[in-house]
């Protein structure tokens, strides 16, 4: 689907809606005269691909030259809207549990995954996330090579701030 932005047009995946998700959710590509943007959200590759568009960290800061491909995850957002999404979709599942009627006595001994053992591997895997603020990688030619820069920011691996 196509949709007119500020010097340019953003093509947006077709279909999302109809997943259910946060009507932000849009992922598609903001096209300028000078930007190619891909994004999860509307409104941030419409930010990036402005004139006024943020400031990226290093190897991204140098806009002067040509990319080939760039990327940029801000994990620490990442692991606030996972962190979101545990909280609000494990009460439903527990609720589904509790509403499902027992097995019967002779019936085979299910293979689903223990729903809290998930929640809880889910819950490690999004304190890891913040152990690693972002992950920026800048990819283009220079003297005949092709080069890639890229910079994961680890300030200290430590303890989840919620165990002491």
């Amino acid at each position: 689907m196509e949709s007119a932005i500020p010097d340019g047009v953003y093509l947006q995946v077709p279909g999302v809606e109809l997943l259910g998700a946060d009507p932000k959710f849009s992922p598609g590509l903001a096209l300028t005269s000078d930007w190619a943007v891909y994004s999860l959200f509307r409104e941030q590759a419409v930010d990036c691909a402005q004139a006024n568009s943020p400031s990226f960290p290093p190897p991204l800061n140098d806009l002067s030259r040509p990319l080939i491909a760039a990327g940029h995850i801000d994990f620490l957002q990442c692991a606030d809207a996972a962190q979101t999404w545990l909280e609000y979709a494990m009460p439903m599942v527990r609720q589904i549990n509790r509403n499902q009627e027992p097995p019967d006595l002779d019936a085979e001994p299910s293979n689903a995954p223990d729903m809290e053992e998930t929640a809880e591997l889910v819950a490690i895997a999004i304190d890891l996330l913040r152990q690693i603020p972002s992950y920026t990688h800048a990819t283009y030619v220079q003297d005949n090579s092709v080069v890639t820069q890229y910079v994961v920011k680890i300030p200290t691996l430590r303890p989840a701030a919620n165990q002491e």
